[in-house]
């Protein structure tokens, strides 16, 4: 049987986390107690087997090594056959590539591990992600990639995070995740917010409506946002918004400057120099 790769394998440090006073969404379980929702199949669920991708920091975490180690569950291949397994491969290959932005080649990973719902997550959204993105991404510097992590507390992080993910598998990952955070005021609150999702993903995007649908309806992503968060917690994360720069982490939607200081001192790293102060 063939496995999906998952592209993003840098370290998770196992250490204590950079944060004054952690500005964040808490939980001591994310979504689900760790288990796919009812109705999703694990057939999905085959994202093992990952290679570290150039330029990726070499795991310290074990949680790194196989990070889909607890998501396999019962294996795809003991009933779907090799057409089956093929399309699984393909599609979570495409969500897995499509949630990392930034040149293969860029000298520093940066990890963003966060829940949909969480107002914090989303303040950060706002306030530090697009700096970020401007002065780093978009300069070759970072290569960015989200993992999730739908916290217990937050009934449509789980869906949301499936909304996005299955956008990612259409190349429209970083679109949707945009749009989500911000339109949060008006689907956190709601019993069910697949239906705004879809309006985002169909009526927004034009993404195919039938690639979409099925992609949610059968929970085709939902063993890869599995392997997000049991890989998080294995890692030490215990609130969201939570980030790996390089191998250090950082907890909280902490202020931007913290993040340029983190970024120029694992660069100058990288570079074997020494970090001069980050601009403002």
């Amino acid at each position: 049987m063939s496995r999906p790769v998952i592209s993003v394998r840098p370290a998770l440090w196992l250490g204590a986390f950079v944060a004054a006073a952690v500005v964040g969404c808490k939980s001591s379980d994310p979504a689900g107690n760790g288990t796919i929702p009812t109705g999703a199949s694990r057939t999905a669920a085959a994202p093992a087997g990952a290679t570290r991708p150039e330029g990726a920091p070499a795991g310290a975490a074990t949680a790194a090594s196989d990070p889909a180690r607890t998501a396999t569950g019962d294996s795809a291949g003991k009933t779907a056959g090799p057409a089956t397994d093929s399309v699984v491969h393909r599609l979570l290959q495409r969500a897995d590539k499509g949630r990392i932005q930034g040149e293969a080649a860029a000298a520093l990973w940066v990890i963003v591990a966060s829940d949909f719902q969480c107002p914090y997550c989303q303040m950060w959204h706002e306030e530090t992600y697009p700096t970020l993105v401007k002065d780093y991404v978009r300069t070759g510097k970072v290569r960015m990639a989200y993992l999730n992590y739908p916290l217990n507390s937050h009934k449509n992080a789980w869906p949301a995070a499936e909304a996005a993910m299955c956008a990612s598998v259409q190349g429209m990952f970083w679109e949707m995740h945009d749009a989500i955070f911000q339109s949060q005021s008006r689907w956190n609150t709601m019993p069910n917010a697949v239906a705004f999702f879809d309006s985002l993903a169909v009526n927004k995007f034009a993404l195919n409506p039938d690639e979409w649908r099925s992609c949610m309806s059968t929970h085709a992503t939902a063993a890869l946002i599995q392997a997000d968060f049991e890989r998080l917690r294995g890692a030490g994360v215990e609130s969201t918004p939570s980030f790996f720069v390089g191998d250090r982490g950082i907890s909280g939607a902490q202020p931007t400057d913290v993040f340029r200081a983190a970024i120029e001192q694992a660069l100058a790293k990288a570079r074997g120099t020494t970090a001069t102060k980050p601009r403002r």
